[in-house]
């Protein structure tokens, strides 16, 4: 039996301690807190029911389940009851070999939350936030950014000076 499959694992509280290795835009965290919600409790998944819980489109919702499946994070099989979605590729990812590339992938987070590739302006901006904040809070403030819809390297960088999650 692999850790994730134990009575006393709490994925969610897993997928959260993560958030800073996963790369994942705060849609996917909703959708794969979701998931594993529905899992647990042998709910069923539907398209109506991440409409309704997450207020996305039917495109939205495939374009995220598309970039899970992607990443490899997220099997998604037909079976007799419908469509089944399996989040065991999350659990099975080796987050220590994440943590040490995680100067490489805060690029990659940057671009898929910007959703675009980053300018060469924005890419030196961050390059010398870098030399001067920590990853972590880093990403804490592009999620501060993207929590309140101004993500920009301008509202990045004053959220890090002003050590505040606030406008």
């Amino acid at each position: 039996m692999k850790w994730y499959q134990t009575n006393y694992c709490n994925h969610r509280d897993w997928i959260l301690d993560n958030l800073d290795y996963l790369a994942l835009s705060h849609t996917e965290i909703l959708i794969c807190l979701l998931i594993d919600f529905c899992n647990s409790n042998r709910l069923r998944i539907s398209y109506d029911l991440f409409k309704n819980k997450l207020d996305l489109s039917s495109e939205q919702i495939d374009k995220i389940i598309y970039g899970l499946s992607a990443k490899g994070y997220l099997k998604v099989m037909m079976g007799a009851e419908g469509m089944t979605y399996d989040l065991s590729p999350l659990f099975e990812t080796n987050i220590e070999t994440m943590a040490s590339s995680a100067y490489e992938s805060i690029f990659q987070i940057f671009d898929d939350t910007f959703g675009r590739p980053l300018s060469g302006s924005e890419i030196a901006k961050l390059s010398e936030l870098l030399k001067n904040y920590d990853k972590k809070a880093i990403i804490d403030a592009l999620r501060t950014a993207d929590a309140y819809q101004k993500v920009n390297m301008a509202y990045i960088e004053k959220v890090l000076i002003n050590g505040s999650r606030e406008d």
